[in-house]
């Protein structure tokens, strides 16, 4: 459960003061578990991976919105861009098998391995 008071959290947000507001960010998100929540942000709002041709108009808006808040945050988050990307690539290339890049076989192929060929 969040501990926090409300009333004093809803007057930080409604000053709206954007230097305030990217310490906070910063600050939340310049943690190790910051930058995990952060990349599992990118990853949910699938900012790396395109759009259907065939998908349809609303469920497109809903894709490039929620792609857009996430890169809005990331910005606000001030990480390295580079790192960010980086993260996303790894995370969607390696899906469930997130060791796969650590085995190597006498080939240099471990692909077949994985495959049960």
């Amino acid at each position: 459960m969040l501990n926090f008071d409300p009333g004093r959290v809803a007057d930080v947000v409604r000053k709206g003061d954007p230097e305030a507001l990217k310490r906070h960010y910063r600050t939340v998100f310049g943690t190790d578990s910051g930058a995990i929540v952060l990349l599992d942000i990118l990853v949910r709002a699938k900012v790396a991976q395109g759009r259907p041709a065939e998908m349809s108009t609303r469920a497109a808006g809903f894709h490039d919105g929620r792609a857009d808040l996430a890169l809005e945050i990331l910005a606000l988050a001030g990480p390295d861009p580079t790192g960010a990307a980086l993260g996303i690539m790894i995370t969607e290339l390696e899906g469930d098998d997130s060791d796969r890049h650590e085995r190597q076989y006498d080939d240099g192929n471990d692909d077949h391995r994985h495959h049960g060929n």
